[in-house]
């Protein structure tokens, strides 16, 4: 069951925008990059997927940093061709774009893809291990699945909840432990598991707030992140995993399943 309607992604997208990742101002694309290089490269050249990838950056900045094929799914025809002129402006063919629900697999795309890439979907699923066994449909064999969601089974939910009461209702909180359980549950081996995004305001969806009011928050939130992020490529202390604002699950298919997650 899905937990958002329509007009909660389109309000997201009328707040997007970014093109590429920008390292220096934006703590995500400064820590993600990094965090999956090293899986990244070991498929280089192979085909990679995002599921629920309207208004996505990403899927241009994998395609030139490793050669990847790219495709995506999403169920918004506008958000999809903000992915797709993304793509085109770096001379990437988004040919790989498909509008449709991405619970029925499009015919040849079963047991086709070296990477499949989510970023803040399956939380939307009443059961976020049965749309985890979906993706993994997507996978060929020894292919990886990547997973990150928002950690909201900490201070974060607890503070999203009093800016909206209807965004918790639309999301499954959960903590790494849990995020953990689901991809073992749908028989994925978990090879790399973290937290990232330390006390980082921009996880925190603003949509009840006017658009005008919202992009100034974010803008003030970006300011704080550069000095953050300077911080933090001088020196990275160890902090409670309470303020971290995102998770992240790297997953692989394999013919045995075997219980290998890490922190």
């Amino acid at each position: 069951m899905f937990l958002t309607d329509r007009e909660f992604w389109n309000k997201n997208y009328a707040l997007g925008g970014k093109d590429y990742p920008n390292s220096f101002i934006t703590r995500l694309d400064y820590e993600l990059p990094e965090l999956l290089h090293e899986f990244m490269e070991s498929k280089r050249g192979g085909q990679i997927i995002e599921m629920g990838c309207g208004d996505s950056y990403w899927l241009a900045y994998w395609a030139k940093k490793y050669d990847f094929q790219v495709y995506g799914i999403d169920f918004s025809e506008e958000r999809l061709n903000s992915a797709k002129y993304k793509l085109f402006k770096r001379g990437l063919d988004s040919n790989g774009l498909i509008c449709c629900d991405f619970m029925d697999i499009p015919d040849g795309f079963k047991n086709k893809f070296d990477i499949v890439y989510s970023h803040g979907v399956i939380e939307h699923f009443e059961k976020p291990d049965e749309i985890l066994a979906v993706f993994k449909e997507y996978l060929k064999l020894d292919g990886i699945m990547i997973t990150t969601v928002p950690h909201l089974k900490s201070i974060w939910g607890k503070l999203q909840e009093k800016i909206s009461r209807k965004i918790i209702d639309g999301t499954v909180c959960m903590d790494l432990e849990d995020l953990k359980t689901y991809h073992n549950q749908s028989g994925l081996n978990i090879i790399q598991s973290t937290y990232y995004r330390w006390l980082d305001l921009g996880m925190i969806n603003f949509q009840p707030f006017p658009v005008l009011i919202t992009k100034l928050i974010y803008g003030l939130i970006l300011c704080l992140n550069v000095f953050i992020n300077l911080c933090f490529r001088i020196y990275q202390p160890k902090f409670s995993d309470t303020f971290y604002s995102d998770m992240l699950v790297v997953s692989k298919k394999c013919r045995e399943k075997r219980i290998v997650g890490y922190r």
